[in-house]
């Protein structure tokens, strides 16, 4: 069996740490394409990129989660609710010293 690499370990890591945010700590609302809501559940993500120094840990992450479009919320309102992929592209900027963490949206 092979043995995991360290990119899956910081990969589940990370993971585990941002599911454990509010979700309004991320900017999931402003990467929205489909929906019009964030639905609460746990994100997903896929590590494009790992640079590390002496001071920070830098981390392009593609994150998987879903939204709802909540229509007009009038009453026989007849918009499906029902979940919508999004992805959006994080820049993870981690510093070694106090692991404080810098989060950007970045364009596709």
């Amino acid at each position: 069996m092979a043995k995991p690499s360290t990119s899956d370990g910081l990969k589940h890591t990370l993971t585990a740490e941002l599911n454990q945010l509010d979700k309004t700590q991320l900017p999931l609302q402003q990467g929205l394409t489909q929906g019009n809501w964030v639905v609460e559940q746990p994100i997903q993500l896929m590590i494009l990129d790992l640079q590390s120094n002496t001071e920070f840990l830098t981390i392009k992450a593609l994150i998987f989660y879903s939204s709802l479009n909540a229509g007009s919320c009038c009453e026989n309102d007849p918009t499906p609710l029902c979940e919508l992929p999004e992805n959006i592209t994080l820049q993870l900027q981690i510093s070694r010293q106090d692991a404080r963490t810098q989060v950007d949206l970045l364009a596709d």
